[in-house]
């Protein structure tokens, strides 16, 4: 039986953990392409993507009638939702796109280089959430848009 733990072995806790099941609720470990924020980072984009919620649904309401130029409204109203999905993203999935993509972590407050290797993953779970930003923001936008066209006809 290889599953069985012996009572004499110690497991070992510098290996670090695959997943966020491995970590728990509250841990402030670094996990290579799963985690690699703390709590204040978390709350900060939180923070960020409550208002740029807010943010969009104003300038969806007030902006056509100070610019009257459809592609630029266009234009705004995806950058904005952008942004506001990638802070949402960030938050949810405590995972910072910026430290990713410089090899660094800020899970203990302070700024610490990650090995090569869990640069690679990073920058991976980074372009994904780059990805699931752009198409969340997309299909905001569109559904925004959608309600413009139709109360405009």
């Amino acid at each position: 039986m290889d599953s069985e733990k012996h009572p004499g072995e110690q497991q070992n806790d510098s290996e670090i953990p695959s997943s966020l099941d491995d970590l728990g609720p509250d841990s402030n470990r670094y996990c290579p392409g799963v985690r690699n924020l703390n709590w204040k980072g978390r709350f900060l984009r939180g923070f960020v993507a409550l208002f740029g919620f807010i943010g969009v649904i104003i300038y969806n309401e007030r902006w056509p009638s100070v610019l009257d130029h459809p592609l630029l409204f266009t234009a705004g109203l995806i950058v904005l939702s952008f942004i506001t999905a990638l802070a949402f993203l960030q938050s949810f999935l405590s995972f910072c796109v910026v430290d990713a993509f410089l090899g660094r972590t800020n899970i203990s407050g302070l700024f610490q280089k990650v090995s090569s290797d869990a640069h690679k993953l990073d920058k991976k779970r980074a372009f994904l959430i780059l990805g699931g930003a752009l198409v969340l923001g997309l299909l905001f936008s569109a559904l925004l848009l959608i309600k413009e066209v139709g109360s405009t006809l």
